[in-house]
């Protein structure tokens, strides 16, 4: 809000160009320092790009990110124990055969990757 005038921030958003790099997700659990750490290695050398988002970004509620900030959320905002991980890669496989390795090495479970188009 600006001047009384409402402008929904989040309804700006477009692409301009298409990238080569797609998007995913994935949660972990029980995801400790060293082993994320490991991963972000294994990413770089793989030309992979990683993110924490649990601990990168803030969350809102839907009121909030339509630009109406309140006190009470119309969901928790807390993080549950798991890890929210953001990958940037040319190659689903790629990260795919990455995560498969750091599993198998270190043991940290986690789900499927997520596509965001």
């Amino acid at each position: 809000m600006s001047d009384g005038v409402k402008y929904p921030v989040l309804d700006e958003i477009q692409h301009l160009t298409v990238s080569e790099y797609r998007t995913y997700s994935v949660k972990c659990k029980s995801l400790n320092n060293e082993h994320y750490e490991d991963l972000a290695r294994r990413c770089r050398e793989a030309d992979i790009e990683i993110e924490n988002w649990t601990t990168s970004i803030t969350w809102l509620c839907k009121k909030c990110s339509e630009g109406e900030p309140h006190e009470k959320h119309d969901r928790e905002l807390e993080v549950d124990g798991e890890q929210l991980l953001a990958f940037a890669s040319r190659s689903q496989d790629k990260l795919k055969e990455i995560l498969e390795a750091w599993y198998s090495e270190t043991g940290t479970d986690y789900d499927e990757p997520h596509y965001y188009e």
